[in-house]
Order: structure tokens, then sequence, then C-alpha cells
């Protein structure tokens, strides 16, 4: 006979009494994934400010206190930043639920969105001018993209960096590799020779970039990744990852963390392209956002609902919230609520 488990957070409990769809085990699974990514986070974060970078933002720790247990929980809040994996996650997510939506009910299915990937080709060795590079690589995207549009009628929606890093102490493979996933669709009916013509020619138009078309674009989470590598976990670097001397980003050096910070500083590492970038701000100007919705049958849906409003900041200046936020935990599940005396 199978136990019952008692251990169950108030999280999961909460979640099974809703309908989410989610198990004990999703939720383990969930579990060990967020710890390994404020695992990474830490380690990034500490690695940053051993190199004098600030990486925590005081004004984003809070406290939670649950309102049924009663124990309390701070929270470090980090800067938003892509080299951190805890706002790289929250990021990605968003971005993967957008771009699903659009391609769900914003595209027209007769033609099929399709996905390719750009490579700088030679790596920018540790220390050198890698925003520089980095300019010139994605302007030879931007004239690839507005010349395909002009010519083939070839839309580009999407573009994400992921670079990879590399230790390979004297030869051109050390250093830095710049990758830019892209999204792009046909807005009108291309030949066979059309198609043909059109691969050939991104091929050559580029100019020292490669280019590789990947095919139709089944899943969004295909093509939104993690800007930069971690060296283990779900996005982690795989086998042959580290048989050709690939690192994460979790392993580089303080100077070697301070020097990709600096160039990348400010840089737009996803941005969403053309009729994409409408409906994304669409999105901003109408105060929506995408979310996974249950419906009546038990699975989920994505659909546009409105953000809730943001409730005036309580003063800091309490001596009982010693300079930082509390939040009190105010979800509750069915069945917390029925272990409590109901008034008669």
């Amino acid at each position: 006979m199978a136990t019952r488990r008692t251990d169950r957070p108030i999280q999961l409990l909460t979640a099974i009494s809703r309908g989410c769809g989610l198990t004990s085990d999703d939720f383990d699974s969930y579990a060990a994934s967020r710890e390994a990514i404020i695992s990474q986070t830490e380690r990034i974060a500490a690695t940053l400010e051993e190199a004098g970078i600030q990486a925590r933002d005081q004004g984003r720790d809070i406290t939670l206190v649950g309102e049924l247990t009663g124990e309390c929980e701070r929270i470090i809040g980090f800067r938003r930043l892509h080299l951190l994996p805890e706002f790289a996650q929250r990021h990605r997510h968003r971005m993967i639920r957008q771009l699903s939506f659009f391609l769900e009910h914003c595209v027209n299915r007769g033609r099929t969105c399709r996905y390719a990937v750009a490579t700088s080709g030679q790596r920018v060795p540790w220390g050198a001018d890698l925003k520089g590079r980095r300019a010139e690589f994605l302007n030879r995207i931007n004239r690839w993209s507005s010349e395909a549009r002009r010519r083939y009628g070839i839309e580009v929606l999407y573009r994400g960096d992921n670079d990879t890093f590399c230790r390979a102490e004297g030869t051109t493979a050390d250093g830095v590799n710049l990758h830019a996933d892209l999204v792009y669709r046909p807005t009108r009916r291309l030949s066979p020779e059309d198609w043909e013509r059109f691969l050939r020619w991104s091929r050559g138009r580029l100019g020292g970039a490669h280019w590789r078309d990947c095919g139709a674009l089944r899943s969004a989470a295909a093509v939104v990744r993690y800007v930069l590598k971690l060296s283990w976990g779900r996005e982690g670097l795989t086998a042959d990852d580290r048989a050709d001397g690939l690192v994460g980003i979790d392993e580089l050096t303080p100077d070697e963390l301070a020097w990709y910070y600096h160039a990348t500083l400010g840089v737009t590492r996803v941005k969403p392209l053309r009729s994409f970038q409408v409906f994304c701000k669409s999105l901003n100007d109408n105060r929506e956002e995408i979310r996974w919705v249950p419906r009546r049958d038990g699975k989920r849906e994505l659909r546009r609902v409105q953000r809730p409003r943001l409730e005036p900041r309580p003063p800091t200046t309490d001596r009982h919230t010693h300079g930082f936020r509390v939040y009190v935990n105010r979800v509750l599940s069915c069945s917390a609520l029925l272990e409590r005396p109901q008034p008669k």
C-alpha cells in the first residue's frame, strides 16, 4: 500500500488543488532545477564581485513570510543581467511564451516559420575588441535581413545571442564565438528554385559569417535559448562540447568575466523584429502578458491576460523591516483551508 506524502510544500498543494496539471515529480524536478540555477547565479555573482562589478541589487531583496507555516525566507535580488542565470531564465521563459503565442495566433499557418544559426566564424580572442567584432557581426545580419525582405520577401522575426567560450591556448579556437539564432518566414510563395537560390545567396551574403538553415520551427524553445552556456544542468554543456574545449560562463576567471561583461554591457541580447516586435509592443502598451491558463479539461493554453497593477511600495525606513521589503504569502491550498475551523 502506497504511503501518502506529508512533506509536500504549500506551493505544490496549492498547484494540485487548483488543477494546474502539476504532479509531485514535476515539482521535485522544478525544485532541483531552480536550486541549480540559484547555485550557478551565486557563483557567477561572486566572480563578478571579485572583479569589482556589482552583481546584487539591494533594492530587490525581499523577505517571504508564510502565513500558514510562519517560516521566513529572504530572497536576495540580483541585477537584471543576462550573465546571471536567475534573470536569464525568467527572461527566456517570458520570450518563449510570447513567441509561441505569436506563432500560433498571429502567423499565417500556410507559411511555416523557419530558423537559422549565424556564426561569426573566427573566434574573438580573450581581451580583444569584442564589442567592435560583435557590432560588425550584427551589422552583417541586419544588412542580410533587409535585403532578404526586399529580394525574396523573407521577414526576420527574432534574433537571439548564444555565445560560447573556448579555452584552447595557442590556437585560433581560443576565445569567444558569436552565435545568433534567427527566426524568419516567407511572406510570399517561393518556388523550389527560388528557395534554393535564397539559401545560396544567404550563405554568401553574410560575408565571413557562417549561416545555416535549420528547417521548420516546431517549438519556440528550440530557438529561444540561454544567451550563454552553463557548465552543467539542463542547459549546460554536453560531452561533445567538453571535447571541443568549451567552458561554461560560470567557469570563467574574474578577469575573463569582467572583460566579457564590459564588452556586452548595454547591448540587446534578445530582440524581437518586425511584426513580432509590433506584437510585443502591443502587449506593453495594453499592459498585457502571455500566460499559461488552465482550461476546464485540465490542460493549459497560452492566453493574453492583463498584468496586475503593482501596489505602491511600502516605506523601507521602518525599523522592523531593517531596510528590506516584507511580503506575506497569501496563497493558500484548498486542503489547508478545509483544515481551518469554519464559522457556524
